[in-house]
C-alpha cells in the first residue's frame, strides 16, 4: 500500500468518526502526494475556514451559519476523498482495466476541466447511435465527479428520447453510471440516478432505481453527510409507485442470493438425473424432422418419471417450475460457456443494451428464424442471453450443413405451434430481466474484477440507514422475510423477523421465527419461540408439535412427554405422536410405559419398520424374549434389515438359551456391519476390533443374567 493510500485510509476513517480536522489534515497529505495542486489548495483554504472557525467558536462569538458552514466541510472533504482515490487508482495501476480504458478516451495530462467538457461536448450528443456505445459507457464509466451544471446537463441529455435507438443509448449510459457511481462516491451521480429513476420509461427507470439502490447501499455511510439529499429520498419513498418498485427491486436481489445455488443443483442434481432417465437420442444421419420430433417427445414425457423412485426428481422438478414462476434464474449456467466464447461479450457495454435486433454485431437474418424467435420470446430470457441465442444461432447456422438451422425453422412456421408475439414487458419482468444481466456481467465478463460487483455486498435494505425508516415498516419486513423463507434462506428470514417489534409479532411471524431458528440449530431459542407461538395460537397443532420436538432433541424428555401428551388429546389417532412419546419414555427409562404406545402407534400404521423395531426392543428390556423374537422375525424378513436388527435378534436367542441361533445371528451381525471385512461398518466408520461386538450391550445382557464367561465365548464362537 502506497502512502497517500495509507492517508486516504486513514482520512475516511477519520470521516466517518465525525473528526474533521485531522480528516482535513490527512487529506491534504494525499493530495500533496498525487500531485493534485488543485485539490490540495482548496483542502488548505478549508482548513483556514476550520481554524478560524473553531476560533469564534472558542471566543464565545454567535454564528448562526456555523452548523450549515460544518456540514459543507464535511460534504466537500467526502467529496474530495473520491476524486483523490480515483486519482490514486490512475497513478498506482497503470496496467489495470480502469487506467488503460481511460488512457484511451483521455490524453495523459488532461485536467479535471478538460474531462468535464470531454463528456459535455463530445459524449452527451444527441446524435449518438448504437455504434457509439463502448465508447459512451467508456467515458461515462471512468468519468470524473460531476458538478452541479453538468449533473443538470445530463439530466436534460437523458430525457431526450425521440427514436427507440436513443433510449437503447441512454440505457446503456445508466449502467455505466451505475458502476462508476458505485466504485467511486458522486453526490451529484446518487442525485442524478434518483432522479431518474421515476422517469416514464421503465427502461430508463428500472436501470436508474437499481443503479441508485446500490450506490445507496454502498455508501450509506457516507451519505449520512448529506441530509437534506437523504430527506429527499425519504419524501420520494412516500409516494406509492416509487415505493412498490423499490419494494419490487428488494424481491428481485433477494432472488439473486439463490442463482448459485439453483445453478448447482441444475449441474449436479436436476440435469444429471434427467439425463440417466431420459432415452439415448439417436443423432444418426438418417433421421428425419419427424424422427427428431418424435425423440423429443420421447425425453418430454418419458414414462419412467412416473416410476415411485422418481419422485424426488418430480418434486425437484416441480420446485424448479415454482421459482422460474418467482422469476428466478435458471439459465445462469446455461449460457455461461457461450458468453465467454464470444467477443461479442469482451464489450463491457454489450452486456448492458437492451435487446433489439438492430445491434450492429448481431445479424438481423438469425433474429428472423422462427425457431430464434421463439426461444426469445417463450423462455423468459434476459437481453444479454438474447444475444447469446442470435449468436449461437448464426454460429450453428453456418456450420449446418444444406441450411438445416433454416428447414427447422421454416417447419416450425408449417406446423401447428404458435410463435409467440413479442410483448411489452412489465416493469417487474424488465427489473428481473436487467438484474440478471448485471447479475451476468458482475459474475462471467472476462475484467469483471476491474469493476465493483454490487451481489457482494448486503443487498438487505433493512441493514442500509439511507433507507430507513421506510425499510423498517413492518408489513415490509414480513413480506421480504416470507419471500426468502420459501427459499430455505432461514438466516436472512430470521434476521428480517427480529427486527419486527415484538409488540407487532402475530402467532404466523413467531411460528416462522422459531422454525428458522430450529433448522439453524439453535435448538434451545426455539424452544421458547415456540411455546411463545402456542400461547398466541392455542389451536395450532404444529406448534406444539415443534415446542415438543425441540424439547426431545435438547434431552428435557419429561417436558417433551408432557407436550406429545398434550398433542394426543388433538390427534388423538397420529401413529407419529404415539412414537415421540414412547421414545420419550424410552430415554427417562420408563419402558413398561413405553410399550403401550408403541402398539398403539402400530395399531394405527401397521407394517411400519421402526415401530417393529421400538416394540422389539422394549420388549427386550423388559423381559419379554418371546415378543421380541416375534418381532425380530418380522423384522430381519424384510429387506431393509440392519446389522443391529441381526445383533439384537441374537440377544434375544441367547436370553431364551438357543446358543446356536445366537452365534449365527451374531456372524451375520458381525458380517454385515463390517461389509465382511472385520474392519468397518456399513458407514465406512473404522472400528478398534471385531471382538468389541457385544461391548455396548454386555450391561443388558449381565443385567439379564447371562455370565461374562459365556458373554466371552459367544465371542470366540462367532469369531471362529
Amino acid at each position: 500500500m502506497s502512502t497517500h493510500q495509507y492517508l486516504l485510509s486513514d482520512a475516511q476513517q477519520h470521516l466517518t468518526a465525525r473528526r474533521l480536522f485531522p480528516a482535513l489534515q490527512t487529506l491534504h497529505g494525499a493530495a500533496i502526494m498525487l500531485k493534485n495542486g488543485e485539490i490540495a489548495e482548496l483542502i488548505q483554504r478549508a482548513e483556514e475556514d476550520y481554524r478560524l472557525m473553531l476560533n469564534y467558536l472558542t471566543q464565545g462569538v454567535e454564528d448562526p451559519e456555523r452548523s450549515a458552514l460544518y456540514q459543507r466541510l464535511f460534504q466537500a472533504a467526502q467529496m474530495w476523498h473520491s476524486e483523490l482515490s480515483r486519482e490514486g487508482l490512475l497513478q498506482d495501476e497503470p496496467d489495470s482495466f480502469f487506467v488503460i480504458t481511460h488512457k484511451t478516451l483521455h490524453a495523459a495530462d488532461c485536467g479535471v476541466a478538460s474531462r468535464t467538457a470531454f463528456l459535455s461536448e463530445k459524449v452527451l450528443r444527441a446524435d449518438l447511435t448504437l455504434q457509439d456505445l463502448p465508447t459512451l459507457f467508456d467515458a461515462l464509466w471512468t468519468a470524473p465527479l460531476l458538478n452541479k451544471e453538468l449533473c443538470e446537463e445530463m439530466e436534460t441529455w437523458m430525457q431526450k428520447n425521440d427514436k427507440e435507438e436513443d433510449v437503447h443509448v441512454r440505457c446503456v449510459a445508466l449502467s455505466a453510471l451505475t458502476l462508476s457511481s458505485m466504485q467511486f462516491f458522486d453526490i451529484f451521480k446518487w442525485k442524478l440516478l434518483l432522479r431518474l429513476a421515476t422517469h416514464d420509461d421503465p427502461r430508463l427507470r428500472v436501470r436508474a432505481l437499481f443503479g441508485w439502490t446500490c450506490s445507496t447501499l454502498i455508501h450509506a455511510d457516507k451519505l449520512s453527510f448529506f441530509p437534506k439529499e437523504l430527506e429527499a429520498c425519504r419524501e420520494l419513498l412516500t409516494d406509492s409507485q416509487f415505493s412498490e418498485e423499490t419494494d419490487a427491486l428488494q424481491t428481485a436481489l433477494l432472488l439473486t442470493l439463490e442463482t448459485t445455488k439453483i445453478e448447482k443443483d441444475l449441474q449436479e442434481n436436476i440435469i444429471p438425473q434427467m439425463m440417466k432417465h431420459s432415452k439415448q437420442l439417436r443423432t444418426d444421419r438418417s433421421l428425419g424432422l419427424d424422427d427428431i420430433e418424435e425423440q423429443f417427445a420421447e425425453v418430454e414425457m418419458n414414462p419412467d418419471w412416473t416410476d415411485e423412485n422418481q419422485s424426488e426428481l418430480k418434486e425437484k422438478m416441480k420446485h424448479f417450475l415454482d421459482l422460474q414462476g418467482r422469476g428466478a434464474d435458471l439459465y445462469m449456467g446455461s449460457f455461461k460457456m457461450l458468453k465467454t466464447r464470444f467477443p461479442f461479450f469482451h464489450k463491457a457495454a454489450n452486456w448492458f443494451v437492451p435487446f433489439t435486433k438492430f445491434h450492429p454485431e448481431i445479424n438481423q437474418e438469425s433474429e428472423s428464424n422462427p425457431l430464434v424467435q421463439m426461444m426469445l420470446h417463450s423462455a423468459g430470457l434476459c437481453d444479454s442471453d438474447k444475444y447469446s441465442i442470435c449468436l449461437m444461432s448464426e454460429k450453428l447456422g453456418n456450420s449446418l450443413p444444406n441450411g438445416i438451422s433454416q428447414k427447422i425453422g421454416e417447419r416450425l412456421q408449417m406446423s401447428d405451434m404458435p410463435i409467440p408475439e413479442e410483448k411489452e414487458k412489465t416493469l417487474e419482468e424488465e427489473l428481473r430481466s436487467y438484474i440478471q444481466s448485471f447479475y451476468r456481467f458482475s459474475q462471467i465478463f472476462i475484467h469483471r474484477n476491474a469493476f465493483p460487483n454490487p451481489f457482494k455486498q448486503d443487498l438487505l435494505f433493512a441493514d442500509c440507514k439511507a433507507l430507513k425508516p421506510w425499510a423498517e415498516d413492518c408489513t415490509r419486513l414480513k413480506r421480504w422475510a416470507d419471500y426468502v423463507f420459501q427459499f430455505k434462506n432461514y438466516a436472512m428470514a430470521l434476521a428480517l423477523y427480529e427486527r419486527i417489534p415484538s409488540a407487532d409479532r402475530d402467532a404466523e411471524i413467531l411460528m416462522h421465527r422459531a422454525y428458522c431458528l430450529e433448522c439453524m440449530h439453535r435448538l434451545e431459542e426455539a424452544r421458547n419461540a415456540y411455546a411463545e407461538a402456542r400461547h398466541l395460537a392455542p389451536e395450532s397443532s404444529w406448534a406444539l408439535d415443534r415446542w415438543a420436538n425441540c424439547c426431545r432433541q435438547t434431552g428435557a424428555y419429561e417436558e417433551a412427554f408432557e407436550l406429545y401428551s398434550e398433542l394426543e388429546k388433538e390427534l388423538p389417532e397420529d401413529a407419529a405422536v404415539a412414537m415421540k412419546q414412547a421414545e420419550c419414555l424410552l430415554r427417562l427409562q420408563r419402558e413398561a410405559e413405553a410399550l403401550p404406545f408403541l402398539f398403539k402407534a402400530e395399531w394405527l400404521k401397521p407394517d411400519v419398520l421402526l415401530t417393529h423395531r421400538a416394540i422389539a426392543w422394549c420388549s427386550l428390556l423388559l423381559g419379554k424374549y418371546d415378543q421380541a423374537e416375534k418381532y425380530y422375525q418380522k423384522i430381519l424378513q424384510t429387506p431393509k434389515h440392519s446389522a443391529t436388527d441381526w445383533l439384537n435378534a441374537g440377544h434375544t436367542a441367547l436370553l431364551t438359551g438357543r446358543i446356536e441361533e445366537a452365534v449365527t445371528r451374531y456372524k451375520k451381525a458381525v458380517t454385515q456391519k463390517t461389509n465382511g471385512t472385520g474392519k468397518t461398518d456399513e458407514t465406512g466408520t473404522t472400528t478398534s476390533t471385531p471382538y468389541d461386538f457385544l461391548t455396548e450391550d454386555e450391561p443388558l445382557l449381565l443385567r439379564a443374567g447371562i455370565s461374562p464367561e459365556l458373554i466371552h465365548m459367544v465371542t470366540d464362537c462367532v469369531l471362529l
